[in-house]
């Protein structure tokens, strides 16, 4: 049985973000040979404020607020 705490509290902790990367050219390490990389969709972490304070030692100041 999962704890719905823990879940709730770790989607205050994170964003996960969608974005468009545009097409660019890369390049194969070991020959040297540019290769073209299409353009994708990347899922970007964002840490949330809540986890930025926990990190630097201000959760107890944010969770006074609540």
């Amino acid at each position: 049985m999962p704890r719905l705490g823990r879940e709730r509290e770790a989607v205050r902790l994170r964003l996960l973000v969608v974005r468009d990367k545009g097409k660019r050219v890369g390049r194969n390490p070991k020959t040297g040979v540019e290769v073209a990389i299409a353009p994708r969709r990347v899922m970007v972490f964002k840490p949330s404020n809540v986890l930025k304070a926990h990190v630097t030692g201000g959760l107890a100041e944010i969770e006074d607020d609540e």
